[in-house]
């Protein structure tokens, strides 16, 4: 916020700064009429009562900024002819009163200066005036005072608002006599209009060497804008292929046979990118993100455009071109090949056009001394031990597990720990280890640096599988007649000291022996290392078959 500055002008000619480009005079034919809401809007061209200038922008007038009065009435804005000998003005009744500059999109306001003028006999009128937006705030402001013989006044303001700010001039009347109080050659400008670019845009979707037409269309054009083309090799003036009234303009390029960035650039500084391609690879997909041995073979499927275009596959160590394996009609192609590294990125292209998609495939490798696991089957509740040495060992370098259909970096780990065991970032062991315990599945853990997904070590694959039953190995059975029982049958097996054994049987091998079987025994104890035996009183009629389970499980401790 500025000081305002006063020039006094006792019927002297008003002295417009160089740059204003819209003075409001009023020209009335009566005094007493509400002032039009919107008078001095848009205005491009001089009228009675309102003169135009070329501003600094070059813009004649302020055909971008609108003008409101509010209020009207008799308690807000009138007209009034010849006031107190010093012309048509504008009237304020009441004691407050503004106007509104609302400027068009892309353009700025700037208040220069408004006349403050008291009729003779208003007993010194005293009125607070500002200048305010709601993006800068109170730009300028002040306190102005009359004299009671009459007297008119220049307040400087001299202040801008920012683009597309609207700007408000408030008046507020605090001393002296209502309706005593007037206001004459309200000033301002516009700023220049910033132009954008809508659009910049080719006939062509692809460069296939005939000729293409690029076209803009530029808003808040003016004539002093220029505008250039650069594709590269330097810029090239289009000012003269664009018309400044309208913003629009195109050029026909001849002989582009190469994927090209064009840029379109405006003389203050706005520029917009137009990349042109000979061709575009659309996607690369895999059948795979891992692929074991002994073939690492993976199979990839791509899409390309335009249908028809050469197509080269790279896997990083060489490229080969594979346009006989994509169709023509459609763009779409696949092909078979071989992983060659643990970490390979496939990239699809189409006519050389310098723009690629790229796919990641893994290939399992095997334990090294640098990285290593400790089974490549675990046991479900055991752990999976994961070693290294040689390591970087940063403080974000970790350990990621993950299930075979997922990816670094596209995918959650299934469980992770940075190098210092932990998953909290800090150093870790140059050579070190790490545990895992895992639910079932077919997993395979790599070692990445960084907090990132840059591979150092592995894949390594795994399985967490299911305990394997242990089958009891029986050692006779003996079916015999007892003369008080009746018919037994005894069963002897190997056992081990500390263990007892549930014994379940039927006459049929249906339905599952824990819950559908007769429980015949539960915890017997095992007669220690060597066998144990149990005989079961057979029950009448006798069974033709007879069938037994028996579990070992671990003796409780006494």
């Amino acid at each position: 916020m500025k000081p305002f500055v006063i020039s006094t002008l006792l019927g002297a000619a008003l002295l417009l700064p160089s740059h204003a480009t819209t003075v409001l005079e009023g020209s009335w034919t009566g005094s007493n009429q509400d002032v039009p809401a919107n008078y001095g809007s848009n205005v491009a061209a001089a009228v009675p009562g309102i003169s135009v200038a070329a501003g600094a922008s070059g813009v004649v007038g302020t055909p971008d900024v609108a003008v409101t009065w509010s209020p009207l009435g008799d308690s807000g804005w009138q007209t009034y002819t010849s006031w107190n000998g010093r012309g048509d003005v504008f009237q304020l009744n009441g004691t407050a009163a503004s106007i509104e500059f609302a400027p068009k999109t892309g353009t700025f306001v700037e208040v220069t200066s408004v006349d403050l003028d008291e009729w003779a006999g208003g007993g010194g009128v005293v009125v607070d005036w500002q200048l305010e937006g709601p993006t800068s705030g109170i730009l300028a402001s002040g306190t102005w005072t009359g004299n009671t013989a009459g007297i008119r006044e220049t307040v400087a303001i001299n202040e801008t608002g920012a683009v597309d700010e609207v700007l408000t001039l408030s008046l507020t009347q605090t001393g002296g006599l209502q309706d005593y109080l007037a206001i004459d050659n309200v000033t301002f400008d516009q700023g220049p209009r910033v132009p954008e670019i809508v659009s910049f845009a080719s006939d062509l979707q692809y460069i296939d060497g005939t000729d293409l037409t690029l076209s803009w269309e530029i808003a808040q054009s003016s004539p002093t804008l220029t505008v250039s083309l650069d594709d590269g090799s330097g810029a090239v003036d289009v000012t003269g292929s664009t018309d400044l009234g309208t913003g629009l303009g195109s050029i026909v390029l001849s002989g582009v046979t190469q994927s090209t960035v064009f840029t379109l650039q405006l003389s203050t500084g706005l520029e917009q990118e137009l990349a042109l391609l000979t061709g575009e690879s659309l996607s690369l997909t895999s059948d795979s993100d891992l692929v074991v041995g002994p073939d690492f073979m993976v199979t990839l499927q791509w899409e390309v455009s335009p249908p028809g275009a050469t197509v080269t596959l790279s896997d990083g160590t060489g490229s080969v071109d594979v346009t006989s394996d994509t169709d023509p009609l459609t763009g779409l192609g696949s092909t078979s090949v071989m992983v060659p590294a643990p970490v390979t990125d496939f990239s699809i292209e189409a006519n050389a056009s310098g723009q690629s998609v790229t796919k990641r495939v893994l290939r399992a490798a095997e334990n090294t001394a640098a990285f290593s696991i400790d089974s490549a089957s675990v046991v479900g509740g055991q752990t999976l031990t994961v070693s290294w040495t040689g390591a970087a060992a940063g403080p974000t370098d970790w350990i990621g597990v993950y299930r075979m259909e997922d990816s670094p970096g596209t995918d959650f780990s299934t469980q992770w720990r940075y190098l210092n065991g932990t998953q909290s970032a800090g150093a870790g062991p140059v050579d070190g280890s790490v545990e895992f315990t895992l639910p079932l599945g077919d997993y395979y853990v790599v070692h990445m640096l960084n907090d990132g997904y840059e591979i150092v070590g592995g894949p390594l694959t795994f399985s967490v599988v299911e305990p394997v039953e242990e089958v009891i190995k029986v050692v006779s059975v003996v079916r015999g007649n007892d003369p008080v029982d009746g018919e037994i049958l005894t069963l002897e097996w190997e056992s081990k000291a500390g263990m007892e054994y549930d014994i379940y049987a039927s006459d049929t091998l249906e339905g599952d022996p824990v819950f559908d079987w007769e429980i015949v025994q539960i915890a017997l104890a095992s007669d220690g290392d060597g066998t144990t035996t149990f005989t079961e009183d057979l029950p009448e009629p006798t069974p033709v078959r007879r069938f037994y389970r028996v579990y070992e499980i671990e003796a409780p401790a006494p």
